[in-house]
Formats: C-alpha cells, sequence, structure tokens
C-alpha cells in the first residue's frame, strides 16, 4: 500500500460545547449542516457501527481532526475547503485524497466506503 495513513477533517470544531451545538443541528436542520463527511461517518450522537467496522478493519491507518486541531498540525492546508480527506505517503507527503465537493456529493456511508476502497487501490 502507498500510503501510510488517511487523514480526515471534518468541517466542524471539536470540543464539548461544539460536538453537543453540532448534535443539535444535525437533529434540527440535517440539511444546513455544514459536514457531510460528520453525517456520513456518525449519528446524532454516536460514531455509526458500519463505520466504526470499516476503520478498524482497514489495513491503512486513520487519523481525525477538527478545523482547529488539523489547521495547527497541517497549516499548509488551512485554505482547504472542507470536509476533506489527505494521504500521506510512508515517506512523509501529505496529499489530497478525497475534496470537498467528493465527500459533500456522496449519499451514504456505505457509498463513502465504496469510494475509500477504490481510490486506495489506484
Amino acid at each position: 500500500m502507498k500510503f501510510s495513513k488517511l487523514i480526515f477533517v471534518y468541517n466542524a470544531k471539536g470540543g464539548l460545547w461544539n460536538e453537543a451545538v453540532g448534535a443539535a443541528h444535525k437533529i434540527l436542520s440535517p440539511n444546513t449542516y455544514a459536514c457531510n463527511l460528520c453525517k456520513l461517518t456518525h449519528g446524532n450522537f454516536k460514531e455509526k457501527e458500519a463505520w466504526k467496522s470499516f476503520r478498524e478493519s482497514s489495513e491503512v491507518t486513520m487519523k481525525f481532526f477538527h478545523i482547529e486541531d488539523f489547521q495547527k498540525r497541517y497549516p499548509e492546508f488551512s485554505n482547504t475547503e472542507l470536509p476533506a480527506v489527505f494521504s500521506e505517503s510512508k515517506a512523509g507527503k501529505v496529499e489530497a485524497f478525497l475534496s470537498s465537493e467528493t465527500i459533500n456529493a456522496i449519499g451514504s456511508i456505505e457509498e463513502l466506503m465504496e469510494v475509500i476502497r477504490v481510490k486506495l487501490k489506484e
């Protein structure tokens, strides 16, 4: 496998307060919630079981960031539209893997998992 890691970046801020506000937003106004990656991988209160199983059984390491933590760790990508997924090579090179446009066009957790599987084989 040419990637050592996939880096998932939510279009949401971290922390208990922000997560509570985000959960309420997903329930009350799901069509205006800004993070399709969050909607795909998590229910209103916890990670979806299908996603958890996929993530835990994957051969590639997956790291997850909220906006502020990602921008601190990878400032060179701070202008990237989110949500997004990046790949990191064994040599440490980080590059786009799934764009915000691609993620926002995905309609189900099954579709997201299939897109990732296909891209990992490329």
